[in-house]
């Protein structure tokens, strides 16, 4: 009901006119995806990426995944042998600006190809980090690929101490 109907309910004199019966609000524009121009494309080949600047962006660039998604991956996620990638989880961030994990949007957990170009990238990346973590039962380090990125390296160390306290308390119940 609008303010307007409401008024007239309740008044019994006077006889309010709305004046937003005829107006029509235009529709805003959906944003439309598109693929980078000649212009950008040039300009991403001149940037001077670190190696893990150029690792995100690239992740972008030939997955399709969204930002918070690649900011999610964990080590664990990528399969350089059968050339997987697998979402699980985004981060995404509350409105102080603090980053949480959580479900991928719409719950679209799924698996990618990775294409071959995006291959050596992933392997040089992947080489680099250090895990705070020992190992998880699968072999693979636990941590976030990006942590460091969006200055939460105490938010990924949280996790690796729960995952640590979870291991522990499934230990004693064995």
């Amino acid at each position: 009901m609008t303010v307007m109907k409401w008024l007239n309910r309740r008044s019994t004199t006077i006889d309010f006119k709305d004046v937003t019966d005829n107006l029509e609000i235009p529709a805003l524009p959906t944003p439309q995806k598109r693929a980078l121009t000649k212009e950008e494309e040039n300009a991403l080949k001149k940037v001077d990426f670190t190696l893990k600047q150029k690792t995100f962006v690239n992740l972008l660039r030939y997955t399709g995944i969204r930002r918070g998604e690649a900011l999610g991956l964990m080590q664990s996620d990528i399969d350089l042998e059968e050339m997987k990638l697998s979402v699980n989880r985004q981060v995404a961030f509350d409105k102080k600006g603090w980053p949480y994990l959580t479900d991928p949007k719409w719950k679209s957990f799924r698996t990618i190809d990775i294409p071959d170009i995006l291959k050596s990238t992933l392997e040089e990346y992947l080489k680099t980090l250090i895990c705070t973590y020992s190992q998880n039962r699968t072999g693979s380090c636990i941590q976030n690929l990006h942590s460091e990125d969006f200055g939460t390296r105490l938010f990924a160390e949280l996790i690796l101490q729960l995952v640590d306290m979870r291991d522990q308390e499934v230990g004693k119940n064995l």
